[in-house]
């Protein structure tokens, strides 16, 4: 889709390949574990070790909520 983008990461010496999209408060990253894979949708796949990661912004007044039943 338009929102979805591509993305090239060096860790510790390995490129990672990746794809992310950003919606409203939802930001995902997909990526393989496999340097020479680049998943072509965001959607894990255990057999060709690709993970998908889900982050979601917390409003503030959720934050306060969380802080009161702490």
């Amino acid at each position: 889709t338009d929102k979805m983008k591509e993305f090239d990461a060096d860790l510790q010496g390995k490129m990672i390949l990746g794809l992310y999209e950003l919606d409203g408060d939802s930001f995902k990253i997909c990526f393989g574990f496999k340097s020479d894979i680049r998943p072509k949708e965001i959607k894990g796949d255990e057999q060709a070790r690709i993970v998908v990661v889900t982050l979601k912004r917390v409003k503030s007044d959720e934050k306060k909520e969380e802080k009161k039943d702490k």
